[in-house]
C-alpha cells in the first residue's frame, strides 16, 4: 500500500509534466456529447484520487499496449464526426517502436480539438442550408 507522502510525491511529479494522449482518447474526447478539453485532463491527473498504484518503471517512456519504447515521429490521426472524416497526416507524436501505437502531447491534442470544433461549425452550417 502506498502511504499518504509517497502519493503526495508523485502527485508533486505529476504537476505540470509530459501527457501522453492515445488516438482513441482524443476521438472520445472530441465527441459532441463529450468535448473534454486536455486541461480537463489535467486537472483530474493533477487533483484526481489515486485509485491503483503501479510499481514505479525506468525512465525511459514505454508503450502503454506492449511495453516497447517510445520515440519521437510523426503519425496520422483519424476521426469520424457528423458524417465527416478527418485525417491529419504527420502530427508530432511518441511512437512505440514495436507496435507503431502513437501517442499525442497536449499541444497536439489541443491542435486536433481546435480543428475538429472547427469542421463541426462548418458542417452544420452545410446541414442548415440542405
Amino acid at each position: 500500500m502506498v502511504k499518504g507522502r509517497e502519493i503526495e510525491e508523485k502527485l508533486r511529479v505529476l504537476r505540470g509534466g509530459r501527457l501522453l494522449f492515445l488516438p482513441h482518447a482524443i476521438q472520445q474526447m472530441t465527441r459532441p456529447d463529450r468535448m473534454i478539453s486536455r486541461q480537463e485532463v489535467r486537472n483530474v491527473v493533477e487533483h484526481g484520487e489515486i485509485i491503483e498504484d503501479y510499481p514505479r518503471e525506468e525512465e525511459v517512456m514505454k508503450c502503454i499496449h506492449c511495453q516497447g519504447t517510445l520515440k519521437r515521429g510523426r503519425a496520422p490521426i483519424h476521426i469520424d464526426r457528423n458524417g465527416c472524416h478527418i485525417t491529419i497526416d504527420n502530427v508530432p507524436a511518441w511512437i512505440c517502436e514495436q507496435c507503431g501505437e502513437p501517442l499525442f502531447e497536449e499541444q497536439e491534442v489541443e491542435a486536433i480539438q481546435d480543428i475538429v470544433k472547427a469542421v463541426d461549425e462548418k458542417c452544420r452550417l452545410l446541414q442548415r442550408s440542405a
